[in-house]
């Protein structure tokens, strides 16, 4: 009896061990290695961040991942700041939950090259990470609600320097109109001004880090406002495109002209004939590869 409460503390101790092991090890799943990876670790201010995400089944058996894309797996990214303990993903996208499956030794791998991380300074138009360190780290579930996460990595953001200063200065006059016109900001004139000054801003600064998420941005208040919503958008993306040839942006861009063909120009053959003539245009094994792949999806459009 004089040691039984000691024996009971140690059960204690050991039954308690157990238990966080068994709870930790249904929480992580072991079968799933999650890598991502940064093109560069320094940014200036305004900058989208790109992350590519990688993913391996590493198990004997096919397993099944949650919708492994861009948008959600932006969205599920933990990210912490040097002056805060938590930074939230200030994104958005819609999606209905899915399951990919993967095979034993497979590796599957996205491009976040359309839903860049965008922090809490600016707008939801326009969102950026002020000057700062960060951190972040990839997070996701498999079929059965095991979690996984992958490595840690890190980043810069910095002051503009040379030319991108008075780029930033002018990005400004976006997010402050946006912030000033919340009770227009669908109406035709509202839009037909962001798009006129994003025409401006890209022939001002063809290759300033800004002007892609600008241009991208542009494709909506063009068809909001129903004004050059037409083939002068076409030549627009590919003066950024020969400017820019190696822009994460060119993704969301090239997948644009396939939209605006199909949606006002003649549809599925004609948006076909002008990738091919632009890849013959812009020699550049990166672009090309992109054109290959909006051809793709220009073909399994409806």
């Amino acid at each position: 009896m004089k040691y039984l409460k000691y024996y009971i503390i140690i059960f204690s101790i050991i039954l308690t061990c157990i238990i966080i092991y068994i709870c930790t090890s249904n929480a992580y799943s072991s079968n799933f290695d999650f890598k991502i990876s940064l093109e560069k670790n320094t940014f200036i201010e305004g900058e989208d961040i790109f992350v590519i995400f990688s993913i391996e089944n590493k198990g004997k058996e096919i397993d099944s991942i949650l919708d492994f894309s861009d948008g959600p797996l932006c969205s599920k990214v933990e990210i912490n700041s040097d002056t805060r303990v938590s930074f939230p993903w200030g994104g958005a996208y819609e999606h209905l939950p899915y399951y990919q499956k993967i095979n034993p030794g497979e590796i599957i791998a996205v491009d976040a090259r359309v839903n860049g991380f965008r922090g809490s300074e600016g707008s939801s138009l326009i969102a950026y990470f002020p000057v700062g360190k960060y951190s972040l780290k990839g997070v996701n579930k498999d079929n059965s609600g095991k979690v996984y996460k992958s490595n840690k990595i890190e980043f810069n953001i910095v002051k503009p320097e040379g030319n991108e200063i008075k780029a930033f200065e002018d990005l400004i006059f976006f997010i402050d109109f946006y912030k000033t016109h919340e009770n227009i900001r669908r109406t035709r004139e509202y839009n037909i001004l962001l798009t006129d000054r994003a025409i401006e801003f890209l022939y001002k600064y063809p290759t300033s880090v800004y002007t892609g998420k600008l241009l991208v941005q542009s494709y909506y208040t063009r068809s909001y406002g129903k004004y050059k919503y037409d083939e002068s958008f076409l030549d627009d993306i590919e003066y950024y495109i020969s400017n820019n040839i190696n822009s994460n942006f060119n993704t969301a861009l090239l997948n644009e002209t396939v939209m605006l063909f199909h949606e006002k120009l003649g549809a599925k053959e004609k948006a076909k004939e002008y990738l091919i003539n632009l890849k013959t245009k812009i020699k550049n094994n990166y672009t090309e590869k992109l054109i290959d792949k909006t051809i793709e999806f220009n073909n399994n459009l409806k």
